[in-house]
């Protein structure tokens, strides 16, 4: 369940990126859960891949408490106001110019894409014989 709400941070964090004149300021990685936790390792690892390939720094901002759902009531949010700004044309128009098209989702409809999608490459990966290191 931290992976989801690790990803969706990441989706709305990029997406909200793009919709300002980028790059514009620090975006945050909203993590669920304390410092020093797997959640929060993986995503200051992610964060860092993305400064060095884009350039613009990305903060993990640990949102713990409530078994999690500190962190995801603030996803939620940022979620319906990136899909607020996803239904403007001048976004759309810019994701466009950039190879991009939109594709809004509920965070339930993410996590069933990811389940599909995990399970698609695993079966890839047993069928090629591929044994991890």
């Amino acid at each position: 369940m931290s992976f989801r709400f690790l990803i969706a941070s990441l989706l709305c964090a990029a997406t909200s990126v793009c919709a300002q004149t980028y790059p514009n300021k620090p975006v945050k990685l909203v993590v669920p859960f304390g410092a020093g936790s797997a959640t929060d390792t993986v995503a200051r690892q992610v964060g860092q891949l993305l400064s060095e390939a884009l350039g613009q720094q990305f903060i993990v901002d640990n949102k713990a408490g409530a078994n999690g759902s500190i962190g995801a009531d603030i996803v939620k949010t940022l979620n319906a106001e990136v899909v607020k700004a996803l239904a403007r044309q001048d976004i759309r128009d810019k994701l466009a110019a950039s190879g991009l098209s939109v594709q809004s989702s509920s965070p339930e409809q993410l996590a069933a894409f990811q389940k599909l999608e995990i399970a698609k490459w695993a079966t890839m990966v047993k069928d090629a014989g591929i044994q991890p290191e």
